[in-house]
């Protein structure tokens, strides 16, 4: 509807500064965006629009003798097929006499279709002038997302009700008499979908009987709310120096992924809690007019106009993701490891990460197999989610540097000759440890999560 509309493209920014004293400012905003999917979330489909309804025709051409000669000559002409749109009731279905096996289907939700990712964004704090030069800030900032890729969609995910995984082994038997009426004196309702169906009980019980799956190309229902506080400290340039830090402390939380799709599962996100970033820009204090004055004029020459920066970051280990097992569930989705009841001690053993050194050949494991175990058939499991036992994987450091000096050469021409480091000091951030537990190396690390030191020379004519 025309207000509907209005409000989806309704987007505002508002934002408000009140000064208090001579050096303290508060700010505080708000805004509406919606995105495309990418780097800042949303969701596939986002661009299609409705270029995703109508009909298409897919038709294939099979050679008859086993590839000897093609399946048709491009003289005589592409040979005839039935041409979209055509409206016939078992079209891509099956699992009923006479053709066993469904084909797929695709839905385009025209409600959710119109909804591209939507996000609100808020902030509040403060910032001070401690002196001149030099400002400090504190604020809270926060967001919300909604319509985001994932969500549980409930029956067009085309899964079987949760509460049928009590038939059991029932599932995976085929949908004769007997078997629906084994079915039957558990679940009453349980019935034949079609007169004619064949397959199992489990195909029988989902919501599209007739189809082997379901395309959901608009179906992105997720939701996210993150909050944060933030430090912040910007130096202007004074006494050759300039730099900018950052510290965040942040916690998010989604509903993008569940186990079965007519659960919604909120969970904590895994980004990192703690994210450090420093840069800065030196110039080094030797030569003419510098505080560090060289009598030497073929030293001075060589030292002199250096400028030395660098990106310092820190971001503390992300947290673990789900905890897999081996499950049974037919058609009903996917599950996680159960907590071991008897399991007593620690789950992160050997200390820290970093005693690791040799990657693949390093048999140091991390977490002890013994507090998981594969859940009963035809359960889903009882870990958590995310953020199990608040595990968290290795940290990450890195610092880049760069070294860089300008020549004259005559009015505006420069030659500017300059070093840049990546990773200078040649730290090792490690992968994550393997937390599949069916998996020989469950718990240990076998892989690094960086790469080594670079260093990179170039030169440039500036004019």
């Amino acid at each position: 509807t025309p207000v509907k509309t209005y409000f989806r493209n309704f987007q505002p920014r508002v934002g408000i500064a009140y000064k208090i004293g001579e050096n303290t400012v508060f700010r505080a905003g708000y805004s509406v965006n919606t995105t495309h999917r990418g780097a800042v979330g949303g969701r596939g489909g986002a661009r299609n629009g409705t270029g995703l309804l109508g009909y298409s025709a897919s038709p294939s051409f099979t050679t008859l003798d086993a590839g000897i000669s093609p399946a048709f000559y491009w003289d005589e002409g592409v040979p005839s097929y039935q041409k979209a749109p055509f409206f016939e009731p078992t079209l891509n279905t099956g699992f009923y006499t006479g053709r066993p096996q469904g084909g797929s289907v695709t839905y385009g939700d025209p409600e959710i279709g119109g909804h591209p990712p939507r996000y609100q964004n808020w902030s509040a704090g403060f910032q001070h002038s401690v002196f001149s030069s030099l400002t400090l800030g504190l604020n809270y900032v926060g967001n919300n997302g909604h319509y985001l890729q994932g969500g549980s969609r409930g029956m067009w995910s085309n899964q079987i009700n949760p509460k049928y995984v009590a038939l059991g082994n029932l599932l995976s038997m085929t949908a004769s008499d007997a078997n629906i009426a084994a079915a039957r004196a558990i679940f009453p309702e349980i019935q034949r979908p079609y007169a004619n169906f064949t397959g199992s009980i489990a195909q029988m019980l989902r919501p599209f009987p007739q189809y082997s799956g379901i395309g959901d190309p608009y179906g992105m229902v997720g939701n996210s709310n993150y909050n944060s506080l933030q430090f912040t400290a910007d130096k202007r340039m004074s006494a050759g120096l300039t730099f900018q830090f950052n510290y965040t402390f942040g916690k998010g939380f989604d509903d993008l992924g569940s186990r079965s799709a007519y659960w919604s599962e909120k969970a904590q996100t895994t980004d990192p809690t703690h994210t450090l970033n420093a840069i800065f820009l030196y110039q080094l204090p030797f030569g003419k007019g510098r505080p560090i004055a060289v009598g030497n004029g073929f030293v001075r020459a060589i030292v002199s106009n250096w400028q030395l920066s660098g990106i310092t970051t820190y971001r503390s280990g992300t947290g673990f993701g789900s905890v897999g097992a081996n499950c049974n569930l037919p058609s009903a989705g996917s599950c996680y490891s159960d907590f071991n009841p008897n399991f007593t001690g620690d789950v992160r053993i050997n200390g820290d990460y970093r005693v690791t050194d040799r990657m693949g050949n390093d048999t140091t494991v991390f977490l002890d197999r013994n507090a998981f175990q594969n859940p009963a058939p035809f359960t889903y499991g009882n870990t958590p989610r995310t953020m199990i036992y608040k595990l968290h994987n290795p940290a990450d450091y890195n610092q880049n540097l760069s070294l860089r000096r300008e020549f004259p050469i005559r009015e505006s021409w420069r030659f500017a000759l300059q070093m840049d480091t990546f990773n200078t000091f040649n730290w090792v951030n490690w992968g994550n440890p393997n937390t599949n537990p069916t998996n020989a190396n469950f718990g240990r690390i076998t892989s690094q999560g960086n790469s080594p030191r670079v260093v990179q020379f170039n030169a440039r004519i500036l004019f």
